[in-house]
C-alpha cells in the first residue's frame, strides 16, 4: 500500500471517529435539555410550595387568632356563670399567694392552681413568685431531685419560700441523697422553714438537716426552725445572711447565729428563756421580741450586758418574765403585749422601766385582773387594747369593778384610748362594769401631769354588743367607734 493509500484511509477513520464524537456531543447537550427542563419544572414547583407554605402560615395565624378570640369569647360568657372567672389576673395571683402563708407540710398551691383550667395554668407558669418547694423527708420521696430542678426552671433566680419537715433520724443512704439536693435549694431559700418531729434524744448537728444552715443564704429574709436543741460551741449558722431579718425558733433551743441585719426574733413553746446577752449579741438592732414558754420554764439570771437598746414591740406570756428584764432593759420599747399570765401569790412584781412605752395589749381574760396591780409602774400608756376570743362575764365584770377602785382608777393617769376586741359573751352582762370605771375615770378631776376626765376613745372591734346600748356609754366616753 502507498503512502497515499495509508493516508486516506487513516483520514476516513478520523472522520469516522469525528462523527461518533459528534454524536455523543448531541447526546450529551440532549440530555442536559432534558434535565433543564426537569429542573426548571421542579422550580417552578418549589415556588409554588413556598407560595403555597406562606399563604397557609398566613392562614395559621389568622386562625390562632381566631380561635384565642373564640376562647376570650367562651371565657367572657363564662363568667356570667361562673363567678370565679370574673376575677382579673391580678385578684387570682392574690388568692393564690395567700395560699402560700400557710406551712401545709407537702402542700402544693402552684400544681393545684395550675392543673385547674388553661387560664390559671397560663398565669401560674408566668408566676415565678407562685412557686415554692415543699419537701416532707419523712416520706423519703423518690423524685426529689427531678422536683426540685422543675421548680428552679420555672422560678428562675427568684428567692424561694421552702419548706421542710423532717423525721427525728435520717437513713444514711437518703442523706447521701439529700446531700446533693438541699445544698442548693437552701442557698435559694428566701423564707425557709424547717421542721423537724423531736424525739428527745441527743443528735449532733451533722446528722441532721439544719447542718446545711451553715451555708451562705444570700437571698434568705425569713428563717423558721422547730425541734432541734442547738447546742452551744456547735458550727455557726448563717455564716452568710446579709438579707435575714425574722428568725422563729420553736420546741428547741436558741441557734447560735449573729446576723446584723437581723430585727425580729421569736422564740415559742421555750423551756428556759435565753440569755438576754445571747439574744444582743446575735442581733444588735433587734426591735421585735415574742418569748412563749412552757409552763414549766425556769427563769435564769441574767448577764451583762442584758439591754436590749432598739427593741420596740415585746410580746410575752407572763408578768413574771417581764419583771425579770433588767431596770434599763427596755429604753425604747413602746408595744407590750401580753398572753396567759399566770396567778402569784405576789402581786407587786418590779417592772423594768419602759419610759417610751405607750401600747399595752392584754390577751386572754385571765390577763386583765391579774395585770392590775402592775398598771402603777407602767402609768405613760395611752393606749390598751383588751383582746380575747372567749370572754369570762365574772371575770371581765370582776376587771372593770376593780379598776374603778379609786387606788386603781388613777393607775393610767395618760390613758386616752381602750380597745376592746372580740368580746362574744351576752353584753348585758359586760356593760355594767364598764360604765362604772368609765364613770370613775371621767369623774376625777385633771390636774398638771394627768389627763383625767372623759375617756377620748372607746373602740369597739368585732363585739357582740349591740349599737342601742352604746348610749350607756355615751356620759363617760367623748367618741366611741364600733367596727
Amino acid at each position: 500500500m502507498t503512502d497515499l493509500d495509508f493516508a486516506q484511509a487513516q483520514r476516513q477513520r478520523d472522520e469516522q471517529t469525528l462523527m461518533a464524537l459528534y454524536e455523543q456531543r448531541a447526546q450529551a447537550q440532549a440530555r442536559k435539555r432534558s434535565h433543564d427542563d426537569e429542573l426548571e419544572r421542579a422550580q417552578r414547583a418549589l415556588e409554588r410550595a413556598a407560595a403555597g407554605s406562606r399563604v397557609a402560615a398566613i392562614d395559621l395565624v389568622s386562625t390562632e387568632r381566631i380561635v384565642q378570640l373564640q376562647l376570650d369569647a367562651i371565657l367572657a360568657r363564662s363568667a356570667s356563670i361562673s363567678p370565679i372567672h370574673r376575677l382579673s389576673p391580678e385578684l387570682l395571683l392574690q388568692i393564690f399567694y395567700h395560699l402560700l402563708n400557710g406551712r401545709d407540710w407537702g402542700s402544693q398551691p402552684s400544681f393545684l392552681a395550675a392543673s385547674v383550667c388553661t387560664r390559671w395554668r397560663k398565669l401560674a407558669l408566668g408566676s415565678p413568685r407562685l412557686w415554692s418547694i415543699s419537701l416532707n423527708l419523712e416520706r423519703r420521696p423518690a423524685h426529689i431531685a427531678e422536683y426540685v430542678k422543675m421548680v428552679f426552671a420555672r422560678t428562675g433566680d427568684t428567692a424561694l419560700r421552702i419548706s421542710i419537715l423532717s423525721p427525728p433520724q435520717i437513713h444514711t443512704l437518703f442523706m447521701h441523697t439529700l446531700d446533693n439536693v438541699l445544698p442548693d435549694v437552701i442557698t435559694r431559700a428566701g423564707d425557709l422553714a424547717i421542721k423537724r418531729r423531736d424525739d428527745h434524744s441527743p443528735h449532733n448537728l451533722s446528722d441532721t438537716i439544719y447542718k446545711f444552715l451553715q451555708l451562705p443564704t444570700p437571698h434568705l429574709y425569713r428563717l423558721h426552725v422547730s425541734g432541734f436543741d442547738f447546742q452551744e460551741g456547735e458550727a455557726r449558722l448563717l455564716p452568710a445572711a446579709p438579707m435575714t431579718a425574722s428568725l422563729s425558733c420553736s420546741l428547741g433551743s436558741f441557734p447560735e447565729v449573729s446576723v446584723q441585719s437581723l430585727h425580729e426574733i421569736s422564740l415559742l413553746l421555750q423551756r428556759e428563756r435565753p440569755d438576754l446577752a445571747l439574744l444582743h449579741a446575735t442581733a444588735p438592732r433587734l426591735r421585735r421580741l415574742t418569748f412563749r414558754r412552757y409552763p414549766d420554764c425556769r427563769i435564769r439570771g441574767l448577764s451583762e450586758p442584758a439591754t436590749l437598746p432598739h427593741l420596740e414591740f415585746l410580746e410575752l406570756d407572763g408578768v413574771d418574765i417581764l419583771s425579770s428584764f433588767p431596770h434599763n432593759g427596755l429604753p425604747a420599747l413602746m408595744c407590750l403585749s401580753m398572753r396567759a399570765v399566770p396567778p402569784r401569790e405576789d402581786e407587786s412584781l418590779p417592772l423594768p422601766a419602759m419610759p417610751l412605752l405607750r401600747d399595752i395589749t392584754l390577751h386572754d381574760t385571765s390577763d386583765w385582773l391579774s395585770i392590775l396591780p402592775s398598771f402603777q409602774q407602767v402609768q405613760q400608756v395611752e393606749t390598751l387594747v383588751l383582746s380575747s376570743k372567749q370572754f369570762a362575764s365574772s371575770r371581765v365584770r370582776g376587771f372593770w369593778l376593780q379598776w374603778a377602785q379609786r387606788n386603781r382608777v388613777e393607775a393610767l393617769p395618760r390613758l386616752r384610748n381602750i380597745t376592746i376586741h372580740g368580746a362574744d359573751s351576752k353584753p348585758s352582762e359586760r356593760v355594767p362594769g364598764q360604765v362604772d370605771f368609765l364613770e370613775a375615770h371621767a369623774a376625777l378631776s385633771a390636774d398638771d401631769t394627768a389627763t383625767f376626765g372623759k375617756l377620748p376613745l372607746l373602740t369597739l372591734k368585732n363585739t357582740a354588743l349591740p349599737r342601742w346600748e352604746l348610749l350607756r356609754l355615751e356620759g363617760a366616753v367623748e367618741r366611741i367607734a364600733f367596727i
